[in-house]
C-alpha cells in the first residue's frame, strides 16, 4: 500500500462540470471518496466509493491508485496514477473515463495527486521522474506546468494538492533545498514559490493540502521539530498555527474552511499506542474512533465534518469515512480512501 505521506487531499466542493464528458449515474449518498483497494491479482486497484457502494477504475497491467476527488453536478472525477507494466503514469478519471496526463517522465514515472475542475477544466497537481529528481508540476488539461523548485534543479520535489481561485492556479508541497539541506513547505502561486519554514530552522517540514478563502492562502502540514517528533499545523498564508496533539508524530493531511472556520483533518503517532486519527475545528482536536486510524482528508456540509482515512482491523487495512466521530466502513480488501467530498 501507498505510505502515509504520498496521498493528497481533498479539494474544494466549487467546482463546475467539464462540458462532452461522460457522467455517470450516481446513487443516493452525497458522500464520495476515492481511494485503492487490493484485488485479487494481489495489485492495488483505483476506485471510489459513492457512500458504501464502491466503482473500480480502470489501470493497467500493475497498481493503480485514485489519491483525490471532486463532484460536479452528475460526474465524479478522480485523479491518480496507474502503471502500464513499464513506468506509474499519471492519470485523471471522468466517471469511468481514464485520460493520461502527459510528463515526458522516465521509470519510476509520474503521479497526479489532486485534482480540481472549474470553468470546464481539470487541474490536477503532481510530479513526474525526469531521469535525475522529480519534478513538481500541474496539469491545466492535459498541458503541464512544472513548478520551480531547488536553485540547483537536480533536487526532489512535490506538487500534493491543487486549488484554483480568481484564475490563479494554487498548490502545495515541498521541495529539498541544497541551501538548508532539508525538505522545505511551500506553495505556488502559478510559478511563484512561497516557502513556509517560518521557525523551521533545523529540521524538513512539508505542505500537503491547499485552501483559498477570503484572499487568504491556507495551507496544512507538517515539520520535525527532533528526530522522529513532528508537530501538524497549519499556515495562514506564511504565518504558522501549530496543531495540538501529545508528544510524537503528528501532520495534518487536509483542510477546507466553511463558514469563515478552518477545519483540517490528520493523525498522530505515539510509541506503544499506534495512531491516532483526528481532526482539528480551529485548534481544538476531536479524537476519532477507530483501532490506529489514520485520517487523509476532510469535507464540511450543514455543519458537519466527514473525514476520510483507513484503520487496521486484524493485520488488514480497512478504507473508512467518519461523520463527525461516527465511523463507516467501507467495502475492499486491504482498502485505503485517500480522498473525500460532500455534494
Amino acid at each position: 500500500m501507498k505510505k502515509k505521506y504520498l496521498p493528497v487531499i481533498t479539494v474544494s466542493l466549487m467546482t463546475l462540470a467539464l462540458s462532452g464528458c461522460p457522467s455517470p449515474t450516481l446513487s443516493s449518498s452525497p458522500v464520495y471518496l476515492a481511494g485503492e483497494y487490493i484485488g485479487g491479482s494481489g495489485y492495488a486497484v483505483a476506485c471510489y466509493w459513492n457512500g458504501t457502494t464502491k466503482q473500480d477504475l480502470p489501470g493497467g497491467s500493475g497498481n493503480a491508485v485514485a489519491n483525490s476527488i471532486t463532484v460536479s453536478g452528475s460526474t465524479v472525477y478522480t485523479a491518480g496514477y496507474y502503471n502500464n507494466g513499464a513506468m506509474n503514469v499519471a492519470c485523471y478519471w471522468v466517471g469511468t473515463t481514464k485520460y493520461d496526463l502527459p510528463s515526458g517522465a522516465s521509470a519510476p514515472g509520474s503521479m497526479a495527486n489532486s485534482i480540481f475542475v472549474i470553468g470546464g477544466t481539470v487541474y490536477t497537481s503532481g510530479e513526474y521522474w525526469n531521469g535525475t529528481t522529480y519534478i513538481a508540476c500541474y496539469w491545466a488539461g492535459t498541458t503541464k506546468q512544472d513548478l520551480p523548485a531547488d536553485v540547483s534543479g537536480t533536487k526532489p520535489a512535490f506538487a500534493y494538492s491543487i486549488y484554483v481561485s480568481g484564475g490563479t492556479v494554487y498548490t502545495a508541497g515541498y521541495y529539498f533545498s541544497t541551501v538548508t539541506s532539508k525538505n522545505v513547505p511551500c506553495y505556488w502561486n502559478g510559478t511563484t514559490k512561497v516557502d513556509l519554514n517560518a521557525g523551521i530552522t533545523t529540521y524538513s517540514g512539508q505542505a500537503n493540502s491547499i485552501y483559498v478563502s477570503g484572499g487568504a492562502i491556507y495551507t496544512a502540514g507538517h515539520y520535525f521539530t527532533g528526530v522522529g517528533v513532528s508537530t501538524a499545523c497549519y499556515w495562514a498564508d506564511t504565518t504558522r498555527q501549530d496543531l495540538s496533539t501529545p508528544v510524537g508524530q503528528a501532520d495534518a493531511l487536509s483542510l477546507v474552511v466553511s463558514n469563515g472556520v478552518l477545519y483540517t483533518a490528520g493523525d498522530y503517532f505515539v510509541s506503544g499506542t499506534g495512531y491516532t486519527a483526528c481532526y482539528w475545528t480551529g485548534t481544538v482536536r476531536q479524537d476519532l474512533p477507530a483501532a490506529a486510524g489514520q485520517t487523509t482528508g476532510v469535507s464540511v456540509s450543514g455543519g458537519t465534518v466527514y473525514t476520510s482515512g483507513h484503520y487496521t482491523n486484524a493485520s488488514t487495512f480497512l478504507a473508512c469515512y467518519w461523520t463527525d466521530t461516527t465511523k463507516t466502513d467501507l467495502p475492499g480488501n486491504s482498502a485505503i480512501a485517500y480522498s473525500i467530498v460532500v455534494q
